[in-house]
């Protein structure tokens, strides 16, 4: 009230504004704030700290777009400014922006003296680029200096677990959950790799929480007491939990089935149309791309790749698919006009940036792994784009594959499985692409039955590294000693030795799953 009284009677004292505008920020009143920066504005022309802090009242408004803009300017006056470079970064890895944010953090770093928040978000970002040693020193940087948030304790949980480490990951997972002890992401992500035996506290609170909280929480917690009671036997309850978790992402999400259905088509179209001759190129390494639904088996497939000398991955990456939208902006707007449009020059350069990427983390191997389940839709056009690649598709029991899709918990993209007739709808996609592309592929690419893999590994290991023109290696043998990191929902069955005693796992929720095993029953590729 007082500052109130003091800038109508002073309405251009920059001191008064200024208190006015550290007020109403620290009181979370950001309308009023903003209102005043534009006064500070007329007053002080590029006052950087009244930008610094109309931006950061855009962050809390959910305004990024507007407050990316606004840290900009700041930047415009003081190129080196922390603040301004480390909302930057935020703003840019939100958008998975990531090597943008990774430029704006290290300047941020420089000079900063209190740089926990960016190790942090750091090591992160390091996660999701697959650098996982850099990954690990920002976090052993947070413990050096005795880092204690929750952010700190989840995101080392996460690295822990993708390297391998459960015990340790279990551990910070319950260091999280002391912190904050709701968190619905961080009690499915503990309960995933713990076994109930018994129907404990935890478990009562995860159910009692799934009753009062937001719908997207209780997806979290759904699926997490459908692991709960499958952990128990009780497969019925079970499948009644995960049902409840894919109704509410049903709720919350949008999907068009007819939409899904024309793009599929038009990927089939794609695949079948391209005409490449020039093919003059010669890339660094071969790729080898394997495609498939996911949780089909193909983490295991990669995993036995990866253990050989020879043989890099770039994991679940959306490399190809990137630069293939730079190169269809070319021509339009439109992703599926543009792709009709691509001609020998861009494919070539598609070809080149391919190579380019996958260099960057696999110079010393001469294959390199992409095992993005969804690139199915592109094989025919892989094969002809990348000649001398190699395509492995992973098949599964449909049943066992499209339950383990219901019952998962997807980083994104979960929509497409949550439901029978949405679980329908992938299963012919992928059934529409193998049967119509593959006859275009005679000899040039290699069928993996999981079911088998699993039961004669020896055997069909053996095979497929003959297939591939690779020498016999041990570690291939043994894929759960590969200490290479795992981002994919597959990630704690691939630490196991290779076991056959869940081939038919899926035979528990029979009862519940007849209705979408009568929706699939007529497909071609199960015929076959």
């Amino acid at each position: 009230n007082i500052l109130n009284l003091l800038y109508q009677q002073n309405p251009n004292n920059l001191i008064i504004l200024e208190q006015l505008l550290k007020l109403f920020f620290t009181i979370h009143n950001y309308d009023d704030a903003i209102e005043i920066t534009k006064v500070i504005e007329k007053v002080s022309p590029n006052h950087l700290d009244s930008l610094l802090i109309r931006g950061r009242c855009l962050l809390n408004l959910s305004n990024d777009e507007q407050a990316l803009n606004c840290f900009k300017s700041v930047l415009d006056f003081n190129p080196k400014s922390n603040e301004a470079n480390y909302h930057i970064a935020n703003l840019y890895f939100k958008i998975h922006s990531l090597e943008k944010a990774l430029f704006h953090y290290s300047i941020s770093l420089k000079g900063n003296t209190n740089p926990t928040s960016i190790y942090i978000n750091l090591s992160a970002l390091y996660q999701q680029l697959g650098e996982f040693d850099l990954a690990l020193s920002y976090s052993t940087k947070c413990l050096s200096i005795g880092v204690e948030t929750f952010e700190f304790f989840q995101n080392y949980a996460h690295l822990q677990r993708k390297l391998g480490n459960s015990s340790i990951a279990k551990t910070y997972y319950l260091k999280a959950l002391a912190v904050k002890p709701d968190d619905s992401h961080c009690i499915f992500s503990y309960a995933t790799l713990n076994r109930f035996t018994q129907f404990d506290e935890f478990c009562v609170r995860v159910q009692q929480m799934s009753k009062v909280s937001k719908d997207e929480d209780k997806i979290n917690l759904f699926y997490t007491l459908g692991k709960i009671f499958e952990d128990l036997g009780e497969f019925s309850h079970s499948f009644e939990c995960y049902s409840q978790a894919n109704s509410y992402t049903t709720q919350i999400s949008s999907f068009c089935g007819k939409t899904f259905q024309s793009q599929s088509i038009s990927y089939l179209n794609f695949n079948l149309n391209l005409s490449y001759e020039d093919n003059s190129y010669q890339m660094k390494h071969i790729p080898i791309f394997i495609v498939s639904l996911p949780r089909s088996g193909s983490t295991l497939v990669e995993q036995i790749l990866s253990s050989h000398s020879q043989v890099g991955s770039v994991g679940e990456s959306r490399i190809f698919h990137k630069i293939l939208e730079t190169y269809t902006r070319l021509h339009s707007n439109d992703f599926f006009e543009g792709l009709s449009s691509l001609n020998d020059g861009d494919f070539e350069n598609i070809k080149k940036d391919y190579d380019t990427n996958i260099t960057s983390t696999n110079a010393n191997h001469l294959f390199v792994i992409n095992k993005l389940p969804g690139n199915y839709v592109y094989a025919l056009a892989l094969k002809k784009i990348f000649t001398d690649s190699i395509i492995l598709f992973v098949n599964r029991d449909p049943m066992a594959c499209l339950l383990s899709c219901y019952k998962t918990l997807f980083t994104d993209n979960n929509i497409l499985y949550s439901s029978f007739q949405n679980l329908t709808l992938a299963y012919r996609s992928y059934e529409r692409s193998f049967v119509k592309l593959s006859p275009h592929m005679s000899g040039q690419y290699y069928a993996i039955q999981y079911e088998q893999l699993v039961c004669k590994s020896k055997f069909e290991i053996e095979k497929l590294l003959n297939y591939c023109k690779l020498p016999l290696e041990e570690a291939c043998f043994n894929p759960h000693n590969n200490k290479s990191s795992i981002s994919t929902a597959s990630i704690d069955q691939a630490r196991q030795k290779i076991y056959k005693d869940k081939t038919t796992y899926w035979e528990n929720f029979k009862e519940q799953l007849l209705p979408l095993s009568k929706l699939i029953s007529s497909g071609e590729l199960l015929k076959k």
